[in-house]
């Protein structure tokens, strides 16, 4: 049974800019609304929207797409309306676990599928490149036992499911979040310092359980998106409201130029739309798994199930969307925005 809530803000539904399909790491800050609202700070109002649901895995959207009378299914299914961006989350770990992973070889099945919804309605396929866990995955200490080696090993995840989906017709795009984590947690150890400093930018990307984001870290994967959509600098932005207080201005600079080493110091590793040209390096096969742990019990979904289920949609108006594909349409073969 699927446990939703429905928030619309707005009369005006038209087919969402953004719809990211994820789980607590978005629902728990609701990254939605907060990408909504720096899109707007930048003067590109638009609509976003997010189905999400605790510690749901690609799989699992998947299925929900397929089930008629689903949010899912009637979002990337049933609507008569053309998608736009559509932002693909894994549960937290599985992208880590190796590409012989029973569970990393289902996620990348499931991707090629809702790849394929959203082909079918003219939309764009981005993925959510998470972060690693701040301490390392507990459940998976052999696998992932820092924030740098999961961080890798997750990067790695996500660039096979780049290379499960693209095709020279139409490629799919990566939105490098946890490479921003990674940016704050290298200068803060570059500079002499501990990134696990209870003090520190690093650690205060995360909440208690060094798993899901704080807002510093929700608010830094909306400036990844932002640049990994439309090739602009998040570097000068007001900050949200929630940083207004004294000292915040700094922590958001420091917030969006880690956002913008992510997309934009990293230009030979990863694609974007508004590129002109592709990397054909990742054919998404599976790679030598080193030590990789046992399938039936290396995941641990419980971390992403304790927030509960529930899907939330904020509608704004979405009159900008053709300043920022006009330049794209020289890497794709149609466009029915």
């Amino acid at each position: 049974m699927f446990i939703s809530t429905l928030i619309i803000i707005s009369t005006a539904l038209a087919a969402d800019d953004i719809l990211i399909l994820g789980n607590s790491y978005v629902f728990q800050q609701e990254v939605h609304k907060i990408t909504a609202e720096l899109f707007e700070l930048a003067g590109r109002t638009q609509s976003t929207s997010a189905l999400t649901g605790g510690g749901l895995t690609l799989p699992d959207h998947a299925s929900r797409a397929a089930t008629l009378g689903s949010e899912w299914n009637e979002s990337l299914v049933q609507t008569e309306e053309n998608l736009h961006w559509v932002i693909l989350q894994d549960q937290s770990q599985i992208p880590s676990l190796g590409r012989t992973s029973s569970y990393w070889q289902q996620s990348a099945n499931a991707a090629v599928e809702l790849n394929d919804l959203i082909e079918a309605k003219s939309g764009e396929t981005m993925f959510f490149l998470t972060w690693g866990r701040r301490d390392g995955d507990s459940s998976n200490l052999e696998q992932n036992p820092d924030f740098p080696t999961m961080q890798e090993n997750l990067t790695d995840g996500y660039l096979g499911y780049i290379g499960k989906t693209s095709d020279e017709d139409r490629p799919t795009w990566i939105a490098p979040v946890g490479i921003g984590f990674q940016y704050i947690y290298d200068d803060i150890l570059a500079s002499g310092e501990d990134p696990l400093d209870q003090d520190s930018l690093f650690y205060r990307l995360y909440t208690n359980d060094g798993s899901h984001p704080s807002f510093l870290g929700a608010y830094l994967t909306a400036c990844v998106f932002y640049g990994s959509i439309t090739g602009e600098s998040t570097i000068g932005l007001a900050p949200p409201t929630q940083l207004s207080g004294e000292g915040d201005q700094e922590i958001a600079t420091a917030l969006q130029t880690a956002a913008d080493a992510a997309v934009f110091n990293h230009l030979e590793r990863f694609d974007f739309i508004w590129e002109g040209t592709l990397n054909p390096d990742d054919t998404g096969e599976a790679v030598d798994p080193g030590d990789d742990t046992d399938d039936t019990d290396d995941t641990d979904m419980s971390s992403d199930d304790a927030c509960g289920c529930f899907q939330s949609k904020t509608t704004l108006n979405s009159s900008w969307w053709l300043l920022t594909i006009i330049p794209a349409i020289t890497l794709r073969r149609r466009y029915s925005w």
